[in-house]
């Protein structure tokens, strides 16, 4: 998939059943483990990205076990990859406005050949032209 696209976002769900010892009548806890969404980009390292998620879960459940004090893990459900495409702006880059948009006033929207386009939305706020 990544080779398909620029860069993904990944994130880390994991669930876990929690159990209190010395008390097996109580219901299982089931929380959810999830990690913050990571930028992986083609050249990025594979085994970085895994250590970050395996470190962000140890955290995780860490901070699940110190907030429910005495909870052990008694199984692990599921693990869920959740993916999504990143498509960044870039310079030269132009996407024409809506009619709606095209309407106000507080919009400014250049169209250039050139990676200079915020400096040119900036100039042209500073100096409008008479409508």
């Amino acid at each position: 998939m990544l080779t398909e696209h620029n860069a993904l976002k990944v994130k880390l769900v994991v669930s876990v059943d929690y159990q209190v010892p010395h008390k097996p009548d109580e219901p299982l806890r089931t929380l959810q483990l999830n990690t913050k969404f990571k930028t992986v980009f083609p050249a990025s390292q594979l085994e970085s990205v895994i250590h970050y998620f395996q470190m962000e879960t140890v955290l995780r459940n860490a901070l699940a076990i110190r907030d429910r004090s005495c909870l052990t893990i008694l199984h692990m459900n599921y693990v869920d990859l959740h993916t999504a495409t990143l498509q960044p702006l870039a310079g030269r880059c132009y996407k024409p406005l809506s009619r709606y948009l095209m309407g106000k006033k507080e919009l400014v929207n250049m169209q250039n050949d050139d990676n200079r386009c915020f400096g040119f939305a900036v100039l042209a706020a500073l100096h409008p032209s008479a409508p």
